[in-house]
This record gives structure tokens, sequence and C-alpha cells, in this order.
């Protein structure tokens, strides 16, 4: 149920990452009719499910894992690592695709692995991009707070349900053998 919550609050915000980049960048698409634009958006839905899905791969497993643990052990590695985990791998490609805005003029196109050695030309002028592009840091800083705020929040909600959950089983199963031993004992 997580990685479902997780998965619906990533195609969300994703569809706004969409909407953003279109918006920012209306002078490359005025030409496209609606349905043009619509049909880009639901082909994206299925790259983003894509990518979704790969992010999740090594938080899902090691949140599998972390089910066989005792409760206070779960809660533990949860709070202090898959959920961590999750967040920053998440993070680096909000950013990334929040950067696309404007790195699509630089190139022409959106990020991609081979634009990595483009960021080893910029070294040095980090500062200079930043204040260029201020308004959209500013957009994209208050974007990303808000996201993982509300995804935080709802994930936090969840996990304290689960482990609820956890713990009354544990107390029936508990129950349940005592009622068996004063069985046998009768």
């Amino acid at each position: 149920m997580i990685f479902i919550i997780l998965t619906l609050w990533s195609l969300f915000t994703y569809f706004f990452l969409r909407l953003h980049f279109l918006i920012w960048n209306w002078n490359f698409f005025s030409h496209q009719s609606l349905g043009e634009i619509a049909w880009a958006f639901l082909q994206g839905l299925r790259f983003d499910l894509s990518a979704i899905s790969i992010l999740n791969l090594l938080p899902g497993l090691l949140f599998f894992g972390a089910t066989f643990l005792p409760k206070k052990w779960f809660l533990r590695l949860v709070y202090g690592a898959i959920m961590p985990l999750t967040l920053v791998l998440h993070a680096v490609f909000l950013i990334f695709n929040l950067n696309d805005s404007k790195f699509i003029h630089f190139l022409g196109r959106r990020f991609t692995f081979d634009s990595i050695y483009l960021i080893k030309e910029m070294q040095g002028k980090t500062g200079d991009l930043i204040a260029s592009y201020w308004e959209l840091n500013l957009i994209n800083g208050c974007f990303l707070i808000f996201v993982f705020m509300i995804l935080i929040y709802t994930l936090r909600k969840w996990i304290h349900g689960v482990s609820q959950k956890m713990e009354l089983k544990k107390d029936l199963d508990n129950q349940n053998k005592v009622s068996a031993k004063n069985n046998t004992l009768s």
C-alpha cells in the first residue's frame, strides 16, 4: 500500500512537472494542438510509471524485507533508512525534471545521460546560473518542499497505521497462544 501511495503522489507530481515544463516553454509548443499536447501528456504517463517503478525498486525490496523484522526494528529501518532513501532518489529526479524547464534552452533537448558531460563544463558557474534563474529556482524549491511535506505526512500516517495493525496482530497471536495453552492445561 505504501508504494501505491508513493506511486500516485509521484504520478501527480510528474504530471505537474510536465505542466510546469509546458508553461515555462510555451513558445516551443504553442503551435501544437490541444489534442497533440494531451497525447504527449498521456505518453508521458507511461514513461513516468516506468521511471517511478525503477526508482521504487530498491526501497520496495528493502521495505518488503523489513516486514519480517520485529515492529521496533521495522519502524527504525523504515523511518531511518527506507523513507530517506526513497525521498532522496525521488528528489534527485525531480530536480532534474524541474531544471529541464530552462536546460532545454541550452541544448535544445531535455536532460539525458549524455548531458552529464555538460555539467563538468559548468563547474564554477553554478552561482551565475542560480542568479540568472532565481525565479525558476524559487518556484522549483517551493514546489519540492510542498510535495515532500505532503508525501512525508502521508507516508508517516500510513506507516503508523501499519505499525498499529502489526501490534494488534501480535497481541491477538499472544492471546491465542495463551488460550491454547490454557485449553491444553484444562
